[in-house]
């Protein structure tokens, strides 16, 4: 069944908070353990989050250094902690892993509750859409993303909003996910075809809009950076990482259809991949829960491929299909006889 009106999107809103608690729940238990357990030099990146979290901006790569949102909101997060100490004469440290593990959870969980209103708008009942959110909250990235302090969290929150608004054609969230995408991360330009080719329910003007101050956002915050930090420097600059990523992209390419590659690829969703195999058995049971997609799924999914190639982070990426992944579970899952019994069992004469 697929939702035809907004009141009955509106009524699959109305579980949202409880699958936003239940998803914070999963998250803050699994992302706890690698929060405790884990060296400072665990990730590198972690370490260019933590300075600007710090307000330290010198020696950071540049391709770390203008993704502020995160850090900023863990730092809020951070001082507001220690405040009542703090006035009470006690001086603690900022507790900024923490912070960071608490936002992105929060981040996260925001990104699977929009994934599981996006599954029911396309169709899916209630017990499939749970499971495709167990799908990818299960994924080791999901504890790796929280229990470190990186910004992967913020990034997969705001193309879980571009999925949600291609999948319940809603406008608002599109413009929403434009004007904010790329100050999280630039490479959400890679998501802009998607959402200026197949955002027909919002007009052109408006798409080009968000779209331009988005953009425009990002390079405010370059500039802002800058200003405030005058004396502060990059490790590299960000035409030679470019360069360097570009260069790096044929060895990525021999990397991903390695034998150990394909085996980081499969490791991220696990055997969950399974279910999405089980959809793939016959071209009827394709034609069953396919044309249920939304419109520019092969774009979105091309942009996840972008980031396959450009980064040496295979698995990471792979992960960004978050939203992609948890709906389409929820589609096959779907579409299988024993759901429809489940829900409508047969009655007795």
């Amino acid at each position: 069944m697929v939702f035809s009106s907004a009141a009955q999107l509106g009524r699959a809103r109305h579980e949202a908070p409880v699958i936003f608690l239940l998803a914070l729940a999963m998250l803050t238990s699994t992302g706890y353990v690698l929060l405790v357990n884990h060296d400072a030099h665990f990730a590198p990146d972690e370490l260019s989050y933590l300075q600007l979290a710090q307000g330290e901006f010198t020696n950071i790569p540049a391709i770390h250094r203008y993704r502020v949102v995160m850090p900023c909101l863990a730092r809020l997060a951070a001082e507001a902690a220690v405040a009542l100490p703090r006035l009470l004469g006690s001086a603690r440290p900022l507790p900024l892993g923490a912070s960071f593990y608490l936002v992105n959870s929060a981040a996260l969980a925001g990104a699977a509750t929009l994934s599981y209103l996006a599954s029911r708008a396309l169709g899916a009942r209630p017990l499939p859409s749970v499971l495709g959110l167990a799908a990818v909250l299960t994924s080791g990235m999901a504890s790796y993303l929280t229990g470190l302090a990186l910004v992967d969290s913020g990034f997969i929150a705001i193309i879980s909003l571009l999925w949600f608004a291609c999948s319940t054609r809603t406008r608002w969230p599109l413009l929403l996910a434009l004007a904010l995408g790329p100050v999280l991360k630039e490479t959400f330009v890679f998501f802009l075809p998607m959402a200026l080719l197949y955002g027909r329910f919002a007009p052109f003007w408006q798409r080009l809009a968000a779209a331009s101050g988005g953009l425009a956002l990002c390079w405010a915050v370059r500039v802002l950076v800058e200003y405030l930090t005058p004396g502060a420097s990059a490790t590299v600059p960000l035409a030679t990482l470019a360069v360097e990523h570009l260069a790096a992209s044929q060895a990525n390419v021999s990397a991903l259809f390695s034998g150990a590659g394909l085996v980081a690829l499969a490791s991220v969703f696990g055997l969950w991949n399974g279910v999405v195999l089980l959809g793939f058995r016959s071209r009827a049971v394709v034609q069953s829960w396919g044309p249920l997609l939304p419109s520019g799924t092969g774009l979105f999914l091309l942009a996840v491929c972008l980031h396959l190639i450009l980064s040496g982070d295979a698995a990471r990426m792979l992960y960004l299909t978050f939203p992609v992944f948890a709906s389409t579970v929820s589609l096959v899952l779907n579409s299988q006889p024993w759901v429809a019994r489940l829900f409508n069992p047969p009655t007795v004469a």
